[in-house]
């Protein structure tokens, strides 16, 4: 008879092959709406233009550990760079809406979200060379007795499957975030994880005086072995801690 833990594997690995998975189809900043990417606008002549980098993605999937080193990891498979900006200064609360992540908590994951400027417009960017520092890490909280993991928040928050992040105290420029989701339902097995990274370019106002230099370049981030990486969630002691994958936190400030 199977076990509990193998049953639940192998539930989380069907859901994994029916089940859709996500992009940020928009953003919203003060209050302000603003249209990321969505794949299923591959097939439009022309493309729509908008803030988000394009990945050229027709399954909606994600992008496994074993491309890490590669340059899909940084903004997705294939991306582009967007055409426009998401105007932002700091202290403004940004939230990125998650469209078609499976509902359930059936992906439980840290989310990361990191920064980049560039060196003159974004849309020009070359994402190979553009350094990132990281802003934001979550991964889990207990809840209950239960474990609680960031995605589980994402999923449960209004807007539904939205995440908020606050633009830290940074000087005026141009700019591209970085959120991401890593999806652990699998991550017990080597290449397992599920990483779904998602870039938008921000054009911030103001007067913040954080510097976002130094970084590392994209596809230097994680290594595919990393300890959070290959990870089982659904050991006993999983609960007592997280190893977070990447960097560590940059030393910004807030207003």
């Amino acid at each position: 008879m199977m076990s509990a833990r193998g049953l639940l594997c192998l539930f989380s690995l069907y859901l994994t092959l029916v089940a859709g998975h996500g992009h940020v189809g928009s953003v919203i900043v003060d209050g302000k709406t603003f249209a990321g990417w969505n794949f299923t606008q591959l097939d439009q002549h022309p493309l729509p233009i908008s803030a988000g980098w394009k990945a050229y993605d027709y399954e909606d999937t994600y992008v496994s550990p074993s491309s890490v080193g590669n340059p899909d990891i940084i903004c997705h498979m294939n991306a582009t760079p967007g055409e426009l900006y998401v105007p932002a200064q700091p202290g403004s609360k940004v939230t990125f809406i998650w469209a078609d992540w499976p509902y359930g908590n059936v992906h439980p994951g840290p989310i990361m979200d990191y920064i980049a400027k560039c060196d003159g417009e974004c849309p020009a960017a070359d994402k190979t060379k553009l350094k990132w520092l990281k802003m934001h890490q979550s991964s889990f909280t207990m809840k209950g007795g239960q474990v609680n993991w960031a995605t589980f928040d994402m999923e449960a928050a209004k807007p539904m499957n939205s995440w908020t992040i606050t633009i830290p105290n940074i000087e005026p420029g141009n700019y591209v975030i970085r959120t991401e989701i890593l999806a652990l339902h699998l991550a017990m097995r080597p290449n397992g994880a599920q990483f779904y990274p998602q870039c938008i370019n921000f054009k911030i106002s103001g007067s913040g005086t954080d510097k976002v230099t130094g970084g590392v370049i994209g596809t230097q981030l994680y290594s595919a072995t990393d300890p959070g990486i290959v990870y089982d969630i659904y050991r006993a002691s999983a609960a007592t801690a997280y190893p977070m994958p990447g960097p560590p936190l940059a030393n910004f400030t807030y207003i």
